[in-house]
């Protein structure tokens, strides 16, 4: 008897988790159901004025090869683009943003960057500045979710 497989979205986890149960068994039907006119969730790339933008997750851990894998696996690995210049950029107001220096994948570890950036308001400082006065969350018992 074939065994049938449904998964809800058609993002990369979706998307991903149909490649792999089908390397695992090339005889399970799986169905894929997705709410939108399109796949890829998060996922989407568009050109703006001779710019790739990239909506959602724009990159990953070269250093975690299973992407790379999959992108070879799937024929993509001609489509994979890697930053030679080290500079990424966020685009907003209508205009481009270098990632401000100081920061591990997008976080601030060093003030100054954060501080004079062009790209968060002086609001959104001072409303991110609220949050070293914050009491720190206790840790709770058992398994938590970080991400």
């Amino acid at each position: 008897m074939t065994k049938s497989v449904a998964i809800i979205g058609a993002g990369i986890t979706g998307l991903s988790s149909a490649y792999f149960l089908k390397q695992q068994d090339p005889n399970i039907d799986v169905t894929i159901f997705e709410a939108s006119n399109r796949p890829g969730g998060k996922i989407q790339s568009y050109r703006k004025d001779g710019y790739m933008i990239e909506l959602g997750p724009e990159s990953y851990l070269g250093r975690k090869t299973i992407m790379t894998e999959l992108a070879k696996d799937i024929g993509l690995e001609q489509d994979i683009v890697t930053n030679t210049t080290g500079q990424s950029y966020i685009f907003a107001k209508n205009k481009l943003y270098p990632i401000p220096g100081g920061s591990i994948m997008g976080i601030p570890t060093d003030i100054k960057p954060f501080v004079t950036t062009k790209l968060i308001s002086p609001l959104g400082k001072l409303r991110a500045g609220f949050d070293l006065l914050k009491k720190p969350t206790q840790m709770q018992d058992g398994d938590i979710s970080v991400g």
